[in-house]
């Protein structure tokens, strides 16, 4: 059993995708307006296929600029026996750290003086009384 043919009923993430496809006379009948809608003014099999052209397009520059990267490259297509194109990518090792950031961060990491929260919302209500607007939900008077 394949897993892709099992769905759960009452979900929109796990249903059949299939069963809220419009059918084909329904279709027919809406086709004007959702093309008029997504503003195209080519027939969706003209649509479609210049869509087709530019991916196929992207693809190509790819796997070009693979070959020309050579073995050395972090990536690789790798084709399936059943036609499928596998693309794998080589984990990339960290960055270094630029002196100029850790000297950010100790400076930074310099700046804030150590608090807890509750007393920093308690100094700002003592200079400001901001938290003698909040009232309780069963204490508020009816508005």
């Amino acid at each position: 059993m394949n897993n892709r043919n099992v769905f759960a009923s009452p979900s929109h993430r796990w249903s059949d995708p299939r069963a809220r496809l419009l059918d084909e006379a329904v279709c027919e009948a809406v086709c004007e307006d959702v093309l008029a809608g997504l503003s195209l003014d080519l027939p969706v099999t003209e649509h479609l296929a210049e869509l087709v052209g530019a991916l196929d397009a992207g693809w190509r520059q790819i796997a070009k600029r693979l070959e020309s990267a050579g073995k050395d490259a972090k990536v690789s297509l790798d084709v399936l026996p059943n036609g499928r194109v596998k693309l794998n990518v080589e984990k990339l090792g960290a960055l270094g750290e630029p002196k100029s950031l850790a000297w950010l961060r100790k400076g930074v990491e310099k700046m804030p003086p150590k608090i807890n929260l509750p007393d920093l919302v308690f100094d700002v209500h003592s200079w400001t009384g901001f938290l003698d607007a909040f009232v309780h939900l069963a204490t508020a008077p009816p508005v």
